[in-house]
């Protein structure tokens, strides 16, 4: 029971249309506040998510899929939070970055180019979550080289 909630983030998952958007809105409706007020401390609540969510949905999703027929069930969003939570952290603390960082990171963990199609192989919550955390990560580092591009 305790996996299915962790795992589903509290049901989330099992909303009817675009689960996986809606993890990565959960996400991001937690840290938006901090990036509003531009404080100085907002990289806290992306990096306690990404740490709750991976250290509570890791043997979670573990134990989700050894009852289920599915590598990664759809309803499972917990790996979005932690690849969301991560392209946060990594990118500019503001409202637009972060909002960049949903339209990437959702961009990225859809498509899956490579490598982020090779982590999905691999198997239990290790496949879950590589895949999720390599497209918060490239998504997170283009939002890091961008504003000195740009």
């Amino acid at each position: 029971m305790w996996a299915r909630i962790v795992s589903s983030v509290f049901g989330l998952g099992r909303f009817p249309v675009f689960p996986g958007t809606i993890g990565s809105l959960f996400a991001l409706a937690l840290c938006m506040p901090f990036a509003f007020i531009e404080c100085p401390c907002a990289w806290v609540v992306p990096a306690a998510l990404l740490v709750v969510s991976v250290a509570a949905g890791f043997p979670a999703v573990n134990r989700v899929l050894a009852t289920s027929e599915s590598s990664d069930p759809k309803w499972v969003v917990v790996d979005e939070v932690a690849g969301q939570s991560l392209a946060l952290l990594i990118s500019p603390a503001s409202w637009k970055w972060y909002l960049a960082a949903l339209l990437l990171f959702r961009f990225f963990d859809i498509l899956k180019p490579f490598p982020i199609n090779r982590l999905e192989k691999l198997k239990g919550a290790t496949g879950v979550f590589a895949d999720d955390l390599a497209a918060g990560t490239i998504s997170g580092l283009i939002l890091i080289i961008a504003p000195r591009v740009l």
